[in-house]
């Protein structure tokens, strides 16, 4: 009974945080947040993701150019 207790605990955190995480989600889309400073789910967005690799593929040649 307590684990089933926790697991719907545990999905209701999860619930209630999921507009937050959308919201940060949406703000690192329109450039207006860092991916570094939004929440880590973020990261994991496809998009964010192929953007910080970009980025870093960028700075990686800037280095191997000077």
């Amino acid at each position: 009974m307590k684990k089933n207790y926790l697991r719907e605990l545990m999905i209701q955190m999860k619930e209630m945080m999921k507009p937050a995480r959308d919201f940060g989600l949406k703000l690192v889309l329109k450039n207006i947040l860092s991916p570094e400073n939004a929440n880590k789910s973020v990261l994991k967005h496809p998009v964010v993701a192929e953007r910080l690799r970009a980025e870093r593929l960028l700075e990686i040649n800037k280095e191997k150019v000077r």
